[in-house]
């Protein structure tokens, strides 16, 4: 939705944005051509509070991902935003509770989110708000996401003051607005694209309980997919990146250490160290998913799902087809569900 100018519209202007933000942005296909782009960018925070005698303590990942389409003039013609808000609880000995636990986006908890109840907004549950968002900034070009104007409100939050905006999105928005510049910093060719797809899956496999003789990691994994798709629902493009965040406890349950940073692996680059145990000449994390990435063009969602697998001797499952493990030779199991969640969302 292209936003009008002209202040004898104004009110025309926010009605139509927040219609188009009840109904979400996820539906119908725009209109592809030459040129098109997809992005995708991370920024992560991490909190934690110490377990009371009334509560565990719990350690949490804000991973808020913004997936761009672009235009061959740089300007956004779809964008989905989603959170993976990841909590950790854990106890006053150091144990981290139910590692096994499955992780919901904000955007796919809907109204158990749970954001409604406090909003002065008639459509204010957390996906609704984000759906207005995701409007908004349709027709702009990176540098007019970077220069939305903000302002801390009564609450410390810091909000849009367009009313186009702030008639259907009055949460906080600094995150997204990052994430989003960072999606049009990474685009890349995306064909004759006509649809994007967001999707996230996090895990907390990797924590482990502190002992009296070392501390113990809340231990957070989500890996991020954005999928830029033709006509047909096959891919054009694909961008995948996965972050880490650990957050160290001690056997009393204190809060030893919250990162105030976190990369994704793609940042990382060499630094992610994949490279010296790789059997691979290219084997350094970003080069591998670069592999996969190319892979999955021309696949729609079936065919990602159906890429075959095998256990290999480090327990990792990983592919069989030599087009692929010439250049990815990590485990993709985490990849392929992404790029499905997304694309079936």
């Amino acid at each position: 939705m292209k936003r009008l100018v002209s202040v004898l519209l104004i009110v025309a202007m926010v009605f139509a944005m927040v219609a188009c933000g009840n109904e979400g942005n996820t539906d119908g296909d725009v209109t592809g051509g030459e040129g098109m782009k997809v992005g995708l960018g991370i920024t992560v925070d991490l909190s934690a509070t110490a377990p009371t005698e009334d509560a565990d303590g719990n350690a949490q990942q804000d991973g808020t991902a913004a997936a761009v389409l672009l235009d061959s003039e740089g300007k956004i013609v779809k964008c989905l935003v989603d959170v993976a808000q990841n909590k950790m609880a854990f106890t006053s000995e150091g144990v981290v509770l139910d590692k096994d636990k499955e992780f919901i986006t904000k955007k796919n908890l809907k109204e158990d989110y749970g954001m409604a109840p406090v909003s002065p907004l008639e459509n204010g549950e957390w996906y609704q708000q984000i759906a207005v968002f995701e409007e908004y900034v349709v027709g702009m070009t990176r540098d007019d996401v970077a220069a939305i104007e903000t302002v801390v409100n009564d609450s410390g939050h810091e909000v849009g003051t367009d009313e186009a905006l702030t008639a259907g999105c009055t949460m906080e928005i600094i995150d997204f607005i990052e994430a989003v510049c960072k999606a049009c910093d990474n685009a890349v060719d995306a064909g004759n694209a006509t649809d994007l797809s967001l999707g996230i899956v996090s895990d907390m496999a990797s924590s482990t309980d502190a002992t009296e003789d070392a501390d113990g990691v809340a231990f957070s994994t989500s890996t991020y997919a954005a999928t830029a798709t033709d006509a047909d629902g096959k891919i054009t493009a694909c961008q995948i990146d996965c972050t880490q965040s650990k957050i160290t406890i001690g056997s009393d349950g204190s809060v030893v250490e919250v990162p105030e940073t976190v990369q994704t692996k793609k940042e990382l680059k060499e630094d992610y160290g994949m490279a010296p145990v790789s059997p691979l000449e290219n084997g350094e994390w970003y080069q591998q998913i670069a592999a996969f990435e190319a892979y999955v063009v021309g696949m729609t969602a079936d065919e990602v799902a159906g890429i075959e697998t095998v256990v290999n001797d480090s327990g990792h499952e990983v592919g069989t087809d030599e087009a692929l493990t010439a250049g990815c030779t990590m485990e993709i199991t985490d990849f392929m569900a992404a790029i499905v969640a997304g694309m079936n969302m």
